[in-house]
């Protein structure tokens, strides 16, 4: 889920620009910008609320293999959630995301 966040970062998640591609430049910014409320609303609601109540549930189950909480397990979702809002957050103020512009290189780690 980390991972997911970083990638999600860098633009190197699934994307589908074809509908935005066919708006005038502004409106496509525009567009872009709504969907960044979107997915800070997405993952402010589902991931971090969410998350939050499954990592409280599952604090009392352990795993087999490892005898840690399953809670410790499932943190990765809020914080994930919250990378993705601060990400979304700095793209929508800045105007600027992890990736210079036409970069479609593999992720690198």
């Amino acid at each position: 889920m980390i991972g997911g966040a970083y990638a999600f970062h860098l633009k190197k998640h699934i994307a589908i620009e074809m509908l935005v591609n066919r708006f005038s430049d502004a409106t496509q910014k525009r567009v872009r910008q709504l969907v960044q409320l979107f997915l800070i609303a997405f993952a402010l609601l589902v991931m971090v609320y969410g998350g939050i109540q499954l990592v409280s549930l599952t604090m009392s189950q352990q795993t087999v293999s490892l005898g840690i909480p399953m809670g410790f397990v499932y943190l990765s979702l809020p914080i994930s959630g919250l990378l993705i809002t601060w990400f979304c957050l700095t793209e929508l103020l800045t105007g600027k995301n992890g990736t210079t512009q036409g970069s479609d290189e593999p992720i690198d780690l």
